[in-house]
């Protein structure tokens, strides 16, 4: 897991390459904000302070906005800027707040919605949209048309009390020691020391403070990943760099760190622990551990070879009584853990990850993978035909005057009795339970709507022979297994074919994407 410092280096490279603009006005504190009548003003009309004791009998400071206020401040901010506070709220007294809306009160622009503008401490309409409004050369910020910072500062230059930052392109203050209190920053930015840094980055006078991966800002000295050459793509940057958005319109190579050998694995390269850099994986290629030296496996996830560690498997003998070698995770499991059915003996099935005895009803392909006294049967486990000729399925297994009880064909109460025409004699229906004579063909839509010894054939009932053969059925739709094979969007698992997934977003109401082993997963 990144840590807090890092995140917190990552956060400040957006805000920074976002905007870097001069220090803005105080805001609002925790109660009514002294307005005019001091005369240590801050912008808006304020009186700004650094403790308690700038400010007025009857007044304190807010923390947050470093400003005056009647009543009692918040000793103890939730928040010191909207980067604090989820997306649809905004920090407002050092509280995690709905934005307020026209003619409330504020004492900045950004305490008003982004279309509004603090006019004479109101929240009013804006001159300007995000999206219209401003001239070619303008942007909108917070509902004013402002010119659009150069490109290049280092060509166009910068302010006479700014100097240009030269990776993120931007004029920034050449002195950060020289902050009361965070009025006195940018925005996402805090006093620290008497010094402007961002909220959430780590301080630092050297790369020596920073965590491996990370460096030194010389400028605004806080812990960031490095930038270099500017690029288009990740593909141009090296293994242990993406392209990212700097400025406006210029992308850079950031070198990140990394935690473990994933974050490296999709750019072909390893996690160095001496260094939290992601290098080139020079280990050699693999598709099976024969391709290995002895002491080492073939990792089936980076296809490299790795050197065997404490607790890996090769085979059974490497694993105590009733344990075996799962080859999947090179570790030792109980005799029953299973992944899939082909983990299983014969008469097994695999069962939330325990093979368990196969049971009448569950899925097959074959005999045997049935359990004894089973037959695989139209693709499930059933129980073998150990009751002569008076076993079935349904009423048509069984003799004129017969029903089909629980398997098992048996007098019905009345001889002449049925459930549909299948239960009558040729040229007979079932009409209301009794089987009488047809009067003429009947109409069907199935061979279910005929009697015995005939097929539906083109919405009529006919004697059979005279049309098509019924092909014999397939035991599943979706079956598959040694000889049976899925579709390239699916995979087999405990003998059907599963649809593939990343996440439950692409499965079908009612099931989740499960991992089966080998990097797949699958709707279950």
């Amino acid at each position: 897991m990144l840590s807090l410092s890092f995140r917190g280096s990552l956060l400040g490279l957006a805000v920074l390459s976002a905007c870097v603009a001069p220090p803005s006005s105080p805001g609002l504190g925790g109660g009514d904000a002294v307005g005019p009548g001091d005369d240590n003003k801050g912008g808006g009309g304020f009186q700004s302070c650094g403790e308690d004791e700038d400010c007025a009998d009857g007044n304190v400071c807010d923390p947050v906005k470093n400003i005056c206020v009647a009543g009692e401040a918040n000793p103890d901010p939730d928040c010191r800027d909207d980067e604090d506070c989820d997306p649809a709220l905004r920090c407002l007294a050092g509280r995690c707040e709905p934005p307020v809306e026209e003619n409330d009160l504020c004492g900045e622009d950004s305490d008003c919605q982004d279309d509004m503008i603090c006019d004479e401490q109101q929240c009013r309409p804006g001159e300007c949209t995000p999206d219209r409004g401003c001239g070619d050369e303008e942007e909108c910020i917070h509902g004013r048309c402002r010119p659009v910072d150069p490109d290049d500062c280092v060509e166009e230059g910068c302010p006479d009390n700014m100097v240009c930052h030269e990776d993120f392109r931007r004029c920034v203050d050449p002195d950060p020691d020289q902050c009361r209190g965070d009025d006195g920053c940018r925005r996402g930015q805090q006093c620290i020391e008497g010094r402007c840094m961002d909220a959430r980055a780590e301080a630092c006078d050297g790369d020596e403070d920073c965590e491996l991966g990370l460096t030194c800002d010389p400028i605004l000295h806080t812990c960031r990943p490095q930038i270099g050459e500017t690029c288009t793509g990740d593909d141009e940057c090296g293994i242990d760099e993406r392209c990212q958005q700097v400025n406006r319109e210029t992308r850079r190579c950031v070198s990140f760190p990394c935690m473990d050998d994933f974050q490296c694995r999709d750019r072909g390269g390893v996690c160095d622990d001496a260094t939290n850099r992601c290098v080139p994986d020079d280990r050699d290629g693999c598709d099976t551990d024969r391709d290995c030296a002895g002491d080492e496996l073939c990792d089936r996830n980076s296809r490299r070879c790795e050197p065997k560690t404490e607790g890996m498997c090769f085979s059974d003998r490497d694993c105590d009584e009733g344990q075996r070698c799962d080859r999947e995770g090179r570790e030792c499991v109980p005799e029953n853990f299973c992944r899939t059915m082909l983990d299983c003996r014969s008469g097994e099935v695999c069962d939330r990850m325990e093979c368990r005895p196969t049971r009448a009803g569950d899925r097959c392909w074959n005999a045997d993978m049935c359990g004894e006294g089973l037959t695989c049967e139209r693709g499930f486990c059933r129980e073998a035909d150990d009751g002569g000729e008076d076993r079935c399925r349904s009423n048509q297994d069984c003799q004129r005057g017969q029903v089909c009880d629980d398997g098992q064909c048996r007098e019905a109460d009345d001889g002449g009795r049925c459930r549909s025409d299948r239960d009558c004699e040729r040229g007979e229906e079932c009409v209301e339970g009794q089987c009488r004579e047809a009067e003429d063909e009947a109409e069907c839509r199935s061979d279910r709507d005929c009697g015995r010894g005939q097929a539906c054939v083109e919405g009529q009932c006919r004697d059979e022979g005279g049309g098509e053969p019924e092909p014999e059925p397939e035991p599943f739709p979706d079956a598959c297994g040694e000889n049976q094979s899925c579709p390239d969007e699916q995979a087999c698992y405990e003998a059907r074919c599963r649809p593939r997934c990343e996440n439950d977003e692409d499965c079908e109401e009612g099931t989740r994407c499960m991992a089966i082993g080998m990097q797949q997963q699958v709707c279950l």
